[in-house]
């Protein structure tokens, strides 16, 4: 993998560390595992400084949650993924938010009367939307996808499905009894829906038409834009009719949970007959098929339709809506495609159907000639879509691919939430951004981090009973989660220890052991009733809209392995591919040319670098220090070798620059492929690679990373100082580094274009004619014909500071912005959504003399409490933060403008939820006969 400097993980040159110790999380093994857990944790808290948080999406004046800034409703789909995830372990404040969100669709439910705001005509009984907003003049719902040939479309189906799901999952998981009892009958209408669309002519399927997936509109329906069955709409159903018989069986139903498994049956009979292709890799499912031609869409490799559709495959795993055995089947074949559905580590919604189309059977037609947002990589077609992601990180590790959901984590953090552009979706297959803004926030960019969390215990609520199915890879012998995980008046604080893969020894719940009939090797099944009786606070909450007691309970699972013999990433320095070092020309005195520089014996090739066409000798020195090195005068000084490698390459070199001349001067250079390890000046560090500039001998230099076209350029000064320099190349992506910390902004790889092999190899020059010579020392040089994981990485650098010398690099310590805290929290501009201003002194005094009035721990636990605590924890955010970025404790971002406006993101907050307070007080409590609601909208009255 590409080093990715992760903060989560403490820097350091000796072995790694197996003890980590985080917020939220701690635990032995894999440091690295264990670090973005806890990042993932750490996005939905109130006290985080570093990262986006899930609560800075809250808008006062609804008293819900946004898609986004710029995205001012709330959409199902979107919020499908990271909702569903989240669910068990959401704050209570971020729980209320969205379950308030979510109620905006429901309040809207087609009628057969109402319209919606694409203006199609009355949605039919049970539709919910794509989008929606509270509700002005029925005004408030989109009931179809609003982009595209909207006539043509069909009612937004799936997303209606997705909604049951979320909500139903809210329900099961908080236990509540008259919520349930609200919306079982608008499940229903909703399930009454898809019952009027099963095919008369076989009734296990469904007809729907384009626009009916979840990423509407990419589905263009049958033939002609006519309705066919949908593999997307069998599948999220049968998840949606699982849960309501589990909140029917919850609520006494019999009939209504025995309807919904009669259902469920056909769905899967359907599913069998219509929607399952094989492969060689196994068996997976089709996206589609036309009722009356019988042709199936989404067949891998098919003369038509030939892509791969991933959302049903890996949901129908994700949501236990198939067998393990055929979920290990489907996983095999999205494995099997590789590059083609994860080209960039996250999951395409698609693979091509060929020549570069994407999808060929859209309702305006093909990727290429709808053009546009349609093109494949961009949008619903082939588009990354974090929601979308963290359905997959589930089936993930269901099926023990733990690794899988690491690296889609890992990346979701290095490229996007470290640099608090947390967009979506994700265009050009993952890589960049939707927008061009200082900061990105979207709910769906919180799905990854939520579901690898979730994925790693699955926690399946019934009715009655909680089920456990740990996925905690090996190489993390335990455990401890200091987060709750929901379950009606309780909130579950587990931990592990041992090897998951030896099984389940024992499982303690409140220190009493579980009885033997409860678990399994690789399940536990908790039963609400055997779990001690809740105190009454926290029994009356699961049903209050006020208070938010809550029981703690611990629960330790022991595996019967414990940690011995368990493989830890290894701080084993690897074998270069191509290794050269100055010390071995010892031979030779200092001044003397060098003809050959042979590889170092540890080399796995064996070649001699020899002076190229055109160049001169560059010859031995000894540094200041005395330390053996090769100088090169940056003017004709190179040494050649041809030697084949691949297009996934990590260089590293201990170089000390002296001046070179000119933008990417070559340290290493690859041909033909143009790849290498480069120094530039700064002041001419963005110029033209094919013509450069001339550049100051004053002025500092910097790492770069060599492409066709690069104008890449790292941050630090490196000019007359000895440094371990690196550029690692996977695919498309490349990373530089000096002394292990990254020289990209905020550690995002840069996008590089693809390239092929390598067949020569120069030190000291590019050897193009145009002066791109190094001019410096260059003590040793390692190539690897692959990219390294992160602890290998540690150890090649950690070797080659050991053997030369270098100082150590202080990874934290970047360019501080020019930040006055104190005025810039004075002159924000106040807005209505978002506010943009934080907390003045009158709001700030009246929070804190509210808090101090609840006086009782059930007054201290209600939602308005929480509330207050999270306006003044997002100011708090912002004084923290702003000092961190000055003093250098925080990582700044990409420039001072985007570090201003992650400020200014923190006083929205902070001002959003005292919005949210005031209003909650006038339009909830204010009329509640809940004496505890009246007794704290008293203590509010009083605090003004």
């Amino acid at each position: 993998m590409l080093h990715l400097a992760l903060a989560v993980v403490a820097a350091g040159l000796s072995r790694p560390a197996t003890e980590f110790s985080g917020k939220y999380v701690s635990g032995t093994g894999d440091i690295n595992f264990l670090g973005l857990l806890d990042v993932a944790a750490r996005q939905h808290s109130m006290d985080e400084t570093e990262y986006q948080t899930v609560a800075q999406l809250y808008r006062g004046d609804w008293d819900g949650l946004m898609e986004g800034t710029g995205w001012n409703a709330w959409w199902t789909q979107n919020s499908y993924g990271p909702s569903f995830s989240a669910i068990p372990f959401m704050s209570d404040i971020e729980f209320a938010a969205t379950a308030h969100s979510n109620a905006w669709w429901f309040n809207s439910i087609g009628d057969n009367k109402t319209a919606g705001l694409t203006h199609e005509g009355p949605a039919p009984d049970g539709c919910l939307c794509d989008a929606a907003i509270p509700c002005v003049d029925n005004q408030c719902c989109y009931y179809k996808q609003g982009d595209g040939n909207v006539p043509r479309h069909d009612w937004t189906i799936e997303e209606t499905l997705s909604a049951v799901v979320i909500q139903a999952e809210m329900l099961l998981v908080s236990r509540n009894r008259s919520g349930a009892a609200h919306y079982l009958p608008l499940f229903e209408r909703t399930a009454q829906l898809l019952e009027s669309r099963r095919d008369p002519n076989d009734s296990t399927v469904f007809l729907t038409g384009p626009g009916t997936n979840l990423l509407a509109p990419s589905f263009g329906g049958g033939p002609g834009g006519t309705r066919a069955y949908l593999t997307g709409v069998s599948v999220t159903y049968t998840a949606a009719l699982d849960r309501m018989a589990e909140l029917a069986t919850f609520v006494g139903n019999a009939s209504l949970a025995a309807e919904c498994r009669q259902r469920r049956a056909l769905n899967i009979e359907g599913i069998a007959k219509h929607f399952i292709a094989t492969s060689p890799a196994g068996r997976y499912f089709v996206r589609s098929k036309d009722p009356i031609t019988g042709l199936r869409h989404g067949v891998i490799g098919q003369a038509v339709h030939g892509y791969f559709e991933a959302s049903p495959a890996h949901d129908a795993v994700a949501l236990r809506v198939v067998d393990d055995v055929l979920a290990e089947e489907i996983m095999s074949v999205i494995d099997s495609l590789g590059p083609k559905i994860r080209p960039n580590v996250f999951i395409l919604p698609n693979t091509d159907a060929g020549g570069g189309v994407g999808y060929d059977d859209m309702l305006c037609g093909t990727g290429k000639t709808c053009g546009g947002i349609w093109e494949f990589g961009t949008w619903v077609n082939g588009g990354v879509w974090s929601t979308q992601e963290a359905r997959a990180i589930l089936a993930y590790y269901r099926t023990g691919r733990a690794s899988l959901a690491a690296a889609s984590m890992k990346q979701m953090t290095t490229l996007f939430s470290q640099a608090w552009q947390m967009d979506a979706p994700l265009p050009d297959f993952g890589t960049r951004t939707w927008k061009t803004e200082h900061t990105l926030l979207t709910i769906d960019a919180f799905g990854v981090g939520a579901a690898f969390i979730r994925g790693l215990f699955e926690y399946l609520y019934n009715a009655e009973s909680l089920v456990l199915t740990p996925h905690v890879p090996d190489n993390v012998t335990s455990i401890e989660q200091g987060f709750g995980i929901r379950w009606g008046a309780y909130r579950l604080f587990i931990s592990t220890s041992g090897m998951r893969s030896s099984g389940i020894a024992a499982v303690t719940v409140a220190g009493t052991a579980l009885p033997a009939p409860y678990f399994n090797a690789t399940a536990i099944v908790l039963q609400y009733s055997m779990l001690p009786a809740p105190t009454p606070a926290a029994a009356a909450a699961t049903d209050s809209d006020v208070s938010i007691a809550a029981d703690d309970i611990d629960v330790h699972i022991t595996f019967v392995k414990n940690s011995s013999g368990v493989g830890f990433e290894s701080d084993a320095v690897p074998s270069a591919t191509v290794a050269l070092s100055a010390e071995d020309l010892e031979s030779l005195a200092p001044g003397s040319p060098v003809i050959g520089w042979h590889t170092s014996s540890a080399s796995l090739v064996s070649a001699n670098f020899s002076v190229g066409n055109g160049a001169t000798s560059p010859v031995v020195t000894l540094d200041a220090s005395g330390r053996r090195a090769v100088a090169f005068n940056g003017v004709a000084t190179a040494l050649v070798s041809n030697i084949v490698l691949t297009s996934n390459i990590s260089i590293y070199a201990v170089i000390l620059d002296e001046g070179s001349p000119n933008m990417f001067s070559s340290v290493v250079h690859l041909a033909p492929t143009d790849r290498g390890l480069s120094v530039s000046p700064i002041n001419c560090a963005q110029g033209n690679p094919v013509g450069p500039q001339p550049c100051n001998l004053s002025d500092a230099r910097v790492l770069a990373i060599d492409w066709i076209g690069s104008t890449d350029a790292g941050w630090r000064n490196i000019s007359n100082q000895i440094v371990v320099a690196s550029v690692s190349y996977n695919g498309t992506e490349a990373m530089s580094t000096i002394g292990g910390c990254s020289e990209q902004p905020t550690e995002q790889p840069r996008h590089v274009p693809s390239a092929g092999s390598t067949n020569s190899i120069a030190v000291g020059s590019r050897c193009d004619g145009y002066g791109r010579n190094f001019k410096g020392l260059v003590y040793s040089v390692q190539i690897f014909n692959r990219t390294l994981t992160a602890a290998e990485e540690t150890a090649v650098v950690a070797s080659m500071q050991a053997a030369h010398t270098v100082p150590l690099v202080n990874c934290t310590a970047r360019p501080r912005p020019k930040l006055d805290c104190t005025a810039l929290h004075a002159a924000c501009s106040s807005a209505a959504w978002p506010r943009k201003c934080g907390l003045n002194a009158t709001e700030t005094l009246r929070l804190n003399t509210f808090l101090g009035k609840l006086t009782t721990p059930s007054l201290n636990q209600t939602l308005p409490a929480a509330m207050a605590r999270a306006a003044l924890s997002f100011n708090q955010n912002y004084a923290a933060r702003c000092s961190g970025l000055v003093d250098g404790t925080i990582a700044p971002l990409i420039n001072d403008a985007a570090n201003t406006a992650s400020l200014v993101d923190l006083l929205s907050a902070s001002g959003n939820w005292y919005d949210g307070l005031a209003n909650v007080m006038r339009a909830r409590y204010i009329a509640s006969h809940d004496p505890l609601a009246a007794a704290v909208v008293a203590a509010w009255v009083a605090s003004a």
